[in-house]
């Protein structure tokens, strides 16, 4: 493939995902449904491309599929176009699309707090608003009853009022390229 077919390809992708198509579409995905065997994708820095050995990118592969009741699949939070991870800005837009009712925002993991207000737009960009500006998900882990340290005090700039039994860390996911699937991660 050519340098400049690869550009076309690439704006036509974008192009897609810009008019509110998607490039991948889990949940619609059919057992022999399969991308070109190169992603290619602008951005601020230039043309970001993700390759396979094989010969397409498979839609039906378990990464795509749902993970749920909650309309996640691995692919809510390992965007191809966003290096398989997410980027705020990314995130920004699809809450400006979705509302805020894209499955990324759920209080399991992308809100501040556990006990989020969801029930109105501006209380989801409250709630979601670490997601929405540092592209980061909620991380909390209960101390193990057999730990050899306890919780006495934390610095909560959220409010969560969390009980000192659990501590809450906020990561962004890692990018999952040349990774084997393992459906037990996440």
């Amino acid at each position: 493939m050519t340098r400049s077919t690869r550009w076309v390809c690439g704006a036509a992708l974008v192009t897609a995902v810009s008019l509110g198509g998607a490039v991948v579409t889990p949940r619609h995905a059919v057992a022999h449904t399969a991308l070109p065997a190169e992603l290619t994708f602008s951005n601020s820095a230039g043309v970001l491309a993700t390759l396979t050995t094989a010969r397409a990118f498979e839609a039906s592969n378990p990464f795509f599929a749902d993970l749920g009741t909650n309309g996640r699949s691995c692919a809510t939070c390992h965007r191809p176009a966003q290096a398989w991870s997410i980027t705020p800005a990314e995130i920004a837009e699809r809450f400006e699309q979705t509302s805020g009712l894209d499955p990324i925002f759920r209080t399991n993991d992308g809100s501040n707090c556990a006990a989020a207000d969801i029930s109105t737009v501006d209380a989801r960009r409250r709630s979601f608003s670490a997601l929405l500006t540092r592209g980061v998900i909620r991380i909390a882990l209960d101390v193990p009853a057999n730990a050899e340290f306890q919780i006495v005090a934390v610095d909560d700039p959220f409010g969560c009022d969390a009980a000192l039994t659990s501590a809450s860390m906020y990561r962004r996911p890692l990018p999952t390229t040349n990774l084997s699937f393992v459906s037990a991660v996440m």
